[in-house]
């Protein structure tokens, strides 16, 4: 009997190409017709007290994702909240030098060698974090957007693409968590889909419905905080935003870079939050100096406590990335080695 036919792999240089070649055009686009004079007097007439609530709020966003993060795991591990913080800020600054957004892999790996949290399980967690991101993120743009009648067509469509998705993996983990023995009956025996069943084990050891309901109206209280990062600098600005139109902007951010692009988002942030301030009827030049202002407050600060966090662990982030890969990669041969074993 013939074995059968391996499908062909996509080059793993091709995402990275392709995000490399997104994040060009996208400062193509963000840097032409840049008004660098605009820029030096938005910077010197900035109101400094609303820039520093702005970097509080950022970074208090963040804090509430790691608390987040540990409610999700705390029906099966008990990780300390320092820990997931510390794990947090190092992987937003691999997002942000490193390709391939590699902090969402450096944040469990962390919590693997801090706390011993299983490797796999981590990565589960933080999996589930994002789907209540898109989840929240469909809802609050949708309530955002009712006022707003001129949204721009690929808004829309991205988050409706963007909703469906997340539906169809909501309704796969409730499934789980509801009907068990039916979904491991379902996937035993399939190849292609035998990897699945240790997920399914995983979902389901997370799966205590306080905890996941206490994470996921978190996550409200997560974007909350970005919102407000938004509206801040939009105050020191001398923007006269409010909370549904700092909303908008954020949720046009978001959207756009979920899509493979540079690290640190660089590019597509900037044109994404450039492109939503136009739809709120922001000037070219004034949009295109404010995006990138935001850019470095809500890209950088956060990146500079990741910096710190490093320091504190004695190595680099370089070695960190590497160690990280090759836990994932040991981790990726001993799932085989239990499929292949059952």
């Amino acid at each position: 009997m013939k074995p059968p036919k391996r499908r062909p792999k996509v080059p793993q240089w091709v995402v990275p190409v392709v995000g490399l070649l997104v994040s060009g055009l996208s400062l193509y686009f963000s840097f032409r017709k840049f008004d660098y004079t605009q820029f030096g007097h938005d910077v010197r007439t900035l109101i400094w007290p609303w820039v520093i609530l702005a970097i509080a709020a950022e970074l208090t966003s963040y804090i509430i994702d790691s608390w987040r993060w540990l409610v999700i795991l705390s029906p099966a591990e008990q990780p300390t909240l320092l820990q997931c913080v510390q794990a947090t800020f190092i992987g937003v600054l691999g997002n942000d030098v490193l390709l391939l957004k590699a902090g969402e892999l450096i944040r469990p790996f962390l919590l693997t060698r801090w706390a011993r949290v299983p490797f796999s399980l981590s990565m589960t967690a933080a999996v589930v974090e994002r789907i209540m991101d898109g989840v929240v993120m469909v809802t609050l743009f949708y309530i955002v957007t009712a006022d707003i009648s001129n949204t721009p067509a690929w808004m829309r469509d991205g988050m409706f693409v963007l909703s469906v998705s997340v539906a169809i993996i909501a309704a796969i983990i409730l499934f789980v968590l509801f009907y068990r023995s039916h979904a491991h009956r379902i996937v035993s025996g399939r190849s292609w889909t035998a990897k699945f069943l240790h997920l399914l084990e995983e979902i389901h050891m997370l799966g205590n419905w306080r905890t996941l309901a206490c994470a996921f109206a978190m996550s409200f209280f997560y974007f909350l905080c970005q919102f407000l990062a938004v509206l801040c600098l939009g105050r020191a600005g001398n923007f006269d935003f409010g909370l549904r139109e700092s909303a908008f902007v954020l949720l046009g951010m978001r959207l756009v870079t979920m899509i493979p692009n540079a690290p640190g988002n660089v590019g597509t942030f900037q044109l994404a939050f450039e492109t939503s301030l136009r739809v709120l009827m922001v000037e070219s030049f004034n949009a295109k100096s404010f995006a990138l202002i935001a850019y470095v407050v809500m890209q950088w600060t956060p990146a500079l406590v990741g910096v710190l966090c490093v320091a504190l662990t004695g190595m680099s982030i370089g070695e960190i990335h590497k160690q990280a890969h090759h836990a994932h990669r040991e981790n990726e041969e001993l799932r085989g080695g239990v499929i292949e074993a059952g």
